[in-house]
């Protein structure tokens, strides 16, 4: 766990010269990403999914044909670098680099610092798992940043090019129909999402299987039970609902004269019905990555509007440790997406 608390901490403090620093300078863009890319790239046999990766760049498996990017970045990896590790620097190049790229785009509204760590707390270790998926959250996210400002086509485009990273992105062309939302108060907002989750809880699952025949393949992640969401299911899903929730509340309760900023609080709220949708369709879940990562930005958007300086500091200390904990519990105890320990070819 030392380990990534190095990396997290080098990069937070770095961005600050993103932040403050006028001049744009790709030194500062360089300090930032090299910690987070270089572990990334030196990674072995980390993350669950790391030796399925391993089989097919090696030609032992036939995945992802209907993924082409992904398919391109390994040939792009076979023949300019020559090893494995090509994949794994290429792919933390994006997954990294279209972060890095979002927050910067926001750098007079968000504190970048902040944003980084919270990412790094929640989506680091996952990144070494679904490598395409966050590739592909990445571009959306970017995505989403340009939706907010009414570039709708360039969102669709992007969409489209995450989606040949993994498919389950174009499902976040539902991110157009969101936007509308924006025109409806936010506490009409909270009632509409939370009346779909309730909804869901009670006959999403006799929705869903009565869909089953026309899933094809994906019908097997049916929980085929017409049952209401079980009480247990709720209480897991309790922690990920606080981590999303608690700054988006805190966004609609004092920051509503940022109205710009309302798509990421929607699609924020919104998690909380994928994560219904995910008890009876399990392969939903994945689908949860494209909403929960709002709460980075709204985490970030609600630091910088603090303005008296020992409140910052008490905040900013509350959110450190928060997550931190997140981090702990998620990664170490829980031992989710096999991260901890690190180990590299290297050493």
């Amino acid at each position: 766990m030392a380990v990534y608390c190095g990396i997290f901490i080098w990069s937070v403090i770095n961005a600050k010269l993103i932040q403050f620093k006028p001049k744009r300078n790709w030194l500062y863009y360089v300090l930032v990403l090299l910690p987070p890319v270089l572990f990334a790239t030196i990674r072995y046999n980390i993350g669950t999914d790391y030796m399925n990766y391993w089989y097919y760049y090696n030609g032992a498996g036939n995945y992802y044909s209907y993924e082409p990017l992904f398919r391109l970045l390994n040939v792009i990896a076979r023949n300019v670098f020559h090893g494995f590790y090509g994949v794994l620097l290429l792919s933390a190049l994006l997954t990294y680099g279209f972060f890095l790229a979002s927050l910067v785009k926001l750098k007079d509204h968000i504190s970048i610092s902040m944003a980084l760590w919270v990412y790094y707390c929640y989506y680091y270790v996952a990144s070494f798992n679904v490598m395409r998926q966050l590739i592909a959250v990445s571009i959306i996210l970017y995505a989403t940043v340009l939706l907010a400002e009414n570039k709708k086509i360039i969102f669709v485009v992007l969409v489209i090019v995450a989606s040949l990273f993994h498919t389950s992105a174009i499902l976040t062309l539902v991110f157009l129909l969101l936007k509308q939302l924006q025109n409806v108060k936010a506490g009409h907002q909270m009632v509409l999402i939370f009346s779909g989750a309730v909804l869901l809880i009670f006959s999403g699952g006799v929705l869903l299987n009565s869909f089953g025949g026309f899933m094809g393949d994906y019908s097997e992640y049916l929980s085929h039970s017409n049952g209401i969401v079980s009480f247990a299911y709720l209480i897991d899903i309790l922690p990920t609902f606080l981590v999303v929730a608690i700054p988006i509340f805190i966004y609609i309760s004092y920051y509503r004269s940022d109205s710009e900023f309302d798509l990421y609080c929607i699609i924020g709220l919104f998690s909380i019905v994928v994560l219904i949708i995910g008890y009876h369709f399990s392969w939903f879940q994945r689908v949860l990555y494209y909403f929960d990562i709002m709460q980075v930005l709204i985490v970030a958007i609600n630091m910088r509007r603090i303005r008296l300086p020992q409140n910052r500091l008490i905040v900013k200390s509350a959110v450190f440790i928060f997550y931190l904990f997140y981090f702990w519990y998620s990664s170490v105890y829980i031992g989710s997406n096999g991260g901890v320990p690190y180990q590299s070819f290297l050493f």
